[in-house]
């Protein structure tokens, strides 16, 4: 979901918060550092779509995920309602990847392109939990209601 005006990004976070046991947007980013990384995440990607704040600000929440939080993606990444990361660390989003909602990501997860030359990115559905150590590469599309294992890894061999 791009995240172009506040309402859609209070509307995300209200979602988000959600799966932090039930808790309202100020509760969740206080008591969890997992809906923090969230709220940085959703803000950039409002920052960066937004024509009044300045593009500095986006780099450096971008910044603060990589060396904070330890999330790799870009501003203009498309993640639907209900995000959620179990554990924090090594976790590399594709900008142009498409992820639906409810999704459930744990650490050390990479969702990209497969090599420079291959532009496809993974387009992922909704309610899918992707495992710790999981590689998805290239121009796959994983479909509603899916779990992906832990060491699995799932490519496209074009």
């Amino acid at each position: 979901m791009k995240i172009s005006n506040l309402n859609r990004l209070i509307e995300c976070l209200i979602a988000d918060s959600q799966n932090y046991t039930g808790r309202n947007i100020i509760r969740s980013y206080v008591y969890d550092v997992r809906f923090r990384a969230i709220f940085c995440l959703r803000v950039m990607q409002y920052t960066a779509h937004c024509n009044y704040i300045p593009k500095f600000v986006s780099a450096i929440l971008k910044a603060k995920l990589i060396v904070k939080y330890g999330i790799d993606t870009r501003p203009d990444v498309i993640i639907g309602k209900g995000l959620r990361f179990v554990h924090l660390g090594g976790i590399v989003i594709h900008g142009s990847s498409v992820i639906g909602s409810n999704f459930t990501c744990l650490n050390n997860v990479t969702i990209g392109q497969r090599t420079r030359r291959n532009l496809g990115v993974p387009i992922i559905g909704d309610n899918v939990f992707i495992g710790a150590y999981s590689m998805i590469l290239g121009a796959v599309k994983i479909g509603d209601c899916v779990a992906v294992d832990a060491k699995q890894l799932i490519e496209n061999d074009i």
